[in-house]
């Protein structure tokens, strides 16, 4: 390469016949055309590298339903080592040890542990957003807002939400592209799906105060829930009544 540079950037002093003169011209041009050629194919790779995204995607979709079940064991095994272990005892042999599925056929349906996790994140959020939708019935928007709060806490109390699992679940997920993604559609989904409910529980207020206050409501609760997923004891408590405190304000405020 260094040769084809220096023909290109050096010609000879004098060159003789017309001959030779297209002889240089022509050898210049290819040699040009090879170095464009070799960079462009860098510049080409090197964009590949960077746009290159790991998947997170399963490597198929259950068809059967021992395939299905052989999934759920997965996950379901992931779920259990990070209440017990934490996030960094999740690896593929430790799923594989908990769940009694053999590490081959693991990597027969996910590429890597972290598509585990992204697939028992995306199961745990589905089933956040199936039970709101549940909870936003008109049947449960009858109850009125403080009656609704107190079967809201307790429904996702059971769904473990408020938990050190879950806790860990988020450490061993954090700061993945793919993972914020997730977590963004999720965020707009219940922020609409709460303003649906604020806009049956204060009917006069505005669009932009209801559309403000689902996503500070909601910012609240995913406040609390971190919060629980840490503290013991009175720390729990405190948390749980300033809350309410918080949702009481609003009551008061929005009170026809």
């Amino acid at each position: 390469m260094q040769s084809f540079v220096r023909i290109i950037a050096e010609p000879p002093d004098a060159i003789g016949t017309a001959f030779e003169k297209l002889k240089y011209a022509v050898t210049a041009a290819v040699y040009c055309r090879v170095l464009l050629h070799c960079g462009r194919r860098t510049t080409i790779n090197r964009r590949m590298k960077k746009t290159r995204k790991k998947t997170f995607s399963r490597r198929k979709d259950p068809t059967q339903q021992r395939s299905r079940v052989t999934i759920t064991r997965i996950i379901d095994a992931t779920w259990d080592i990070l209440g017990t272990d934490g996030a960094k005892a999740v690896t593929t042999r430790s799923i594989a040890a908990r769940s009694g599925v053999t590490v081959g056929s693991i990597y027969q349906y996910f590429p890597h542990k972290e598509a585990i996790l992204f697939e028992l994140y995306k199961r745990r959020l589905a089933e956040v957003a199936n039970t709101l939708e549940h909870l936003t019935s008109p049947q449960m928007v009858a109850l009125g807002p403080m009656e609704w709060d107190k079967l809201y806490t307790k429904t996702f109390d059971k769904l473990g939400w408020n938990q050190g699992t879950q806790l860990e679940l988020d450490k061993a997920c954090r700061l993945d592209r793919g993972f914020e993604k997730l977590l963004q559609k999720h965020f707009v989904k219940i922020e609409n799906r709460l303003a649906w409910l604020y806009r049956n529980f204060y009917p006069e207020a505005d669009e932009e105060t209801i559309r403000v206050l689902a996503k500070f409501l909601y910012g609240i609760e995913r406040l609390e829930a971190k919060l629980l997923q840490t503290e013991t004891g009175r720390g729990r408590e405190l948390v749980r009544s300033w809350r309410t405190e918080i949702l009481h304000l609003f009551i008061a405020k929005f009170k026809k």
